[in-house]
Order: structure tokens, then sequence, then C-alpha cells
């Protein structure tokens, strides 16, 4: 709901003549305002390049990658691209790019100083200024939809290659399950990421997703800049090797790439078997995924999985037990 406001040309007076109360500064030709309340913070020092006498120099091949130390992947660089959602309120709403000087222009306020905040505190930042001057209890959103500091591109052997935005604690595993999971030719085995590390150097290595899926290594942590590459199965590996009748498995079902069967192991996950299995079809209800578990006195349990929570990192993965059925339904909205 919108407060009350002056009469146009009031407004007009307001806006050019008298600045909200706070700080009003000139930088660049621009004049920035910065209303009462939550104040976006001044431009950072810029850090002096690592000098000499820092850590220890590393060898020319890293293993383990090691890449942007201390990089927020939540804060607000120039060339970011935000969304800002007012709820009900279109005026209020858009697409904003943060210009070379830090700034973004919003509707009535003009220039403001957005650069260093994470989406978090520019969030509360319009609360607090929309709340007091324009409209009653506003619901704000803030997402990023293009980062260029904050980026991850994917090549190769998946459903879906392109450049996508890293999110707090982002995995390889995890970003290929966003993505739509592995082509039926990837090699699991050759799994490439490429990183430019302190010095400016890039340096890479191979990961076994084979590995990660079964327990054996841990999952990779990405960085702000990785290039990860997966290559083509060679023709020799190609055919599909059967289950021994023996071996434990797990069945997933429903809205995901390629349904069956799949050899579980010590530390086979929700997570892992998606990206194992192809991925989400675009029409999977992420937000209910279920599973069926069998007791050893057969009573047969079901729960729900929010997968979409646990993708982003707001939740936990969820450990899978040999037998469980992994239901995948199809979202209708």
């Amino acid at each position: 709901m919108r407060r009350p406001l002056l009469p146009a040309l009031m407004i007009l007076a307001f806006t050019v003549s008298a600045l909200p109360a706070g700080t009003v500064r000139a930088e660049d030709g621009v004049t920035e305002r910065s209303l009462s309340g939550p104040v976006p913070p001044s431009a950072p020092a810029a850090a002096a390049p690592g000098g000499e006498g820092g850590a220890a120099a590393s060898a020319p091949t890293m293993t383990p990658l090691t890449g942007h130390v201390g990089i927020n992947v939540n804060q607000i660089h120039a060339g970011d691209k935000l969304t800002i959602s007012v709820y009900r309120e279109p005026d209020f709403s858009g697409t904003f790019t943060v210009d070379t000087s830090g700034n973004i222009t919003y509707p009535l306020l003009g220039a403001i100083f957005v650069e260093g905040l994470t989406l978090e505190e520019l969030k509360a930042y319009f609360v607090d200024v929309l709340a007091k001057d324009y409209l009653v209890d506003p619901q704000v959103e803030i997402t990023f939809i293009e980062s260029p500091s904050k980026s991850v591109a994917v090549l190769g052997q998946v459903a879906r290659p392109g450049n996508y935005i890293l999110t707090t604690n982002l995995t390889l595993v995890r970003l290929i399950s966003q993505i739509g999971g592995f082509s039926t030719q990837a090699s699991l085995e050759n799994v490439k990421i490429v990183r430019t590390d302190e010095r400016g150097k890039m340096v890479s290595r191979i990961v076994n997703v084979n590995q990660i899926m079964g327990g054996e290594a841990d999952d990779e942590k990405l960085e702000p800049g990785d290039l990860i590459y997966v290559e083509r199965m060679p023709e020799r590996s190609a055919s599909t090797e059967k289950l021994e009748v023996d071996e434990p498995i797990v069945t997933v079902l429903g809205q995901i790439g390629r349904p069956g069967n799949y050899v579980h192991t010590a530390k086979t996950s929700l997570i892992r078997l998606v990206a194992q299995a192809g991925g989400f079809t675009a029409l999977a209800a992420t937000h209910k995924v279920r599973i069926v578990r069998t007791s050893l006195d057969g009573v047969e349990r079901v729960f729900y999985v929010d997968a979409g929570k646990v993708l982003s990192g707001r939740a936990d993965d969820v450990p899978l037990e040999p037998g469980d059925l992994v239901v995948i339904e199809e979202s209708f909205f």
C-alpha cells in the first residue's frame, strides 16, 4: 500500500530542490542521495595488489585449486545487474545495472551508491527508505541477474552449457544438478576445473565426479570465474554397464533426465543421485521431492524434501539408503 503522496508539483519541487534527509555528495557530476535510515557505505579504498612479503609462493601446478579468497558472492560490484521487486508496486520494481561508479539509478531516489553492499544490506536499506517516505510495509526482494565478477562458465557434456551466477557454498555437483545434469555422453571421470589464481595465472585440475558420487572424494567448492569443462566419454566406454544383482540400488522416477536404477554407495545422497541421473527436467516440482523408504520389517515410510533449498545451500543434502525410491512429480505452476 502506498502512502498518500504530495501533489505532483510539490513532488517535483521536492525531488529537484530539497533532497531527502541525509547526506548529499556530487561525484563525477552525478548527485547522489543517501536517505536517512540504513545508509549505503562509501566506496572502500582499492586494496593494493598483494606484495611479495605475503604467503610463500605456490608451486606452478596447484592441486588442490586455490582462487579468489575472501570474495563474497552476495556482495554487489560494478557491472552487476540486479532485479529489485517490490510486491504489488511495479513503479518501484525493475532491473538496474550498477555503473562504473558503483551507483544504480532508482525511481524518485536518484543515484544510490550500492557497491560493496550485500543483497541483504541493500534490501534493508530499501525497506527502511520506502517505508518511511513512500509505502506501508514494503515487501522487497533483490536478486542478481548478471554478475561478471561472480559467475562460472560450464561447457561440454552438460544439459545446459552457459554462464551461471554463484550462490553461497555452491559446489560442482550441485551446480550440475541445477543446470539439468550431465549428458549421456559425459565422461564423469574427466571433469576439468580451470581457475585463475592470486597471481593471475590459469591453473586446472581434473575431477572424478564418480568418486564424489561414491563418497570417495569431497565435492568441489566453486569460486567466481571458474571454468568447468566436461569431456565426452571415449567411444570404448560408451556402453552401459549392467548392474550386478547383488549390488544395492536406489531408484529415481518422474521428472528426471534419466529415470532408472542406480548403484547405492555409502555417501549416495539426493542431489548426487539427481546429478547422476541427468538432473531435473524443466517441469520438475523440486520443492516437493518424494522419498519412499521401506524398513526391514516391510513398513513403508514416505517423506518429502525441498530440493530447491538444498541446491541453493539453504538446507542440507539428504543421504539415501539402499532400496530408496525417489519420485519427482510434475509441477503445475
